[in-house]
């Protein structure tokens, strides 16, 4: 994203930004091994034999609630559905790893108490951004200086170690 005020977060996403587009920048503090979701099954209904999909639900840990009738637009209303994708081998998955960045302590509710909240945001596009690069351009011009003192010294190196002490 490009560097937008109104899309950049250098703090944790606030309720106002639910369902918003943003670009939040943080410290990797831990990452899990990837893994494989599952956000999609067909069923099908056992009185009219509709095929239909359900998809996971992203608020409830990609859990999937049970059909609870038959969406067939010509007034079906059963209640029994057996699902295609076996457990085993689902058919519509995507690999996902989960990613804790260093967040702000929330203030606690009551006194004495910590407030348990967990933040869940879905990433579209993660980017390292290690803020490495004055180090290296520093280290390069540590680099620079020494080969030019020995370049100037090359003649004389007995010179150039008094210089350096």
């Amino acid at each position: 994203l490009p560097v937008c005020p109104e899309l950049t977060r250098d703090t944790i996403p606030r309720s106002r930004d639910v369902g918003h587009f943003l670009s939040v920048t943080g410290t990797v503090i831990r990452t899990s091994i990837t893994k494989v979701l599952e956000y999609e099954r067909d069923y099908m209904c056992a009185k009219c034999r509709q095929i239909f999909t359900m998809h996971a639900d992203f608020d409830q840990f990609y859990t999937f609630a049970p059909p609870a009738t038959c969406p067939n637009l010509e007034g079906c209303n059963s209640f029994k559905f057996t699902c295609l994708s076996q457990e085993s081998e689902p058919s519509a998955c995507r690999d996902f790893q989960e990613i804790k960045i260093q967040e702000q302590r929330w203030k606690p509710l009551y006194s004495d108490s910590t407030c348990d909240v967990e933040l869940v945001l879905q990433a579209n596009n993660i980017e390292v951004n290690n803020q490495q690069t004055t180090a290296t351009l520093l280290m390069e011009d540590i680099q620079k200086e020494f080969k030019d003192f020995w370049e100037s010294h090359r003649n004389d190196p007995i010179a150039a170690i008094v210089v350096a002490m």
